[in-house]
């Protein structure tokens, strides 16, 4: 029973090590501007496209990284529990999916 155990901690720390390393040591977000978004984002995606057109409509300033061609933007993304894109940061908050009101409501 010791030995199982032992061995489903192990295979959970091996599991998430990534968490436990960004935890530990996490990435250095970009520096931005107080009322700056920052979006993680792809080409692809049209939703990252939707909130780029919003932020721009609106004229919030935001910084786009792509997840796709910057290794260290990923390990950002990954180091806030990113799972799906966008994601955004903004005054520190961490907003999920496209979601302009939650973004509105952050930078007030």
């Amino acid at each position: 029973m010791k030995k199982l155990l032992v061995v489903l901690i192990a295979l959970a720390i091996w599991v998430n090590w990534t968490s436990i390393h960004n935890f530990i040591d996490p990435p250095e977000l970009p520096a931005v501007a107080e009322g700056e978004v920052l979006v993680y984002s792809a080409e692809w995606c049209g939703y990252c496209t939707a909130l780029k057109s919003f932020l721009a409509e609106k004229n919030i300033p935001f910084t786009e990284l792509d997840i796709d061609k910057d290794s260290d933007a990923k390990r950002q993304f990954k180091s806030l529990g990113g799972r799906g894109i966008p994601l955004s940061v903004v005054n520190g908050e961490v907003i999920r999916g496209f979601n302009p009101d939650g973004i509105l409501k952050a930078l007030k």
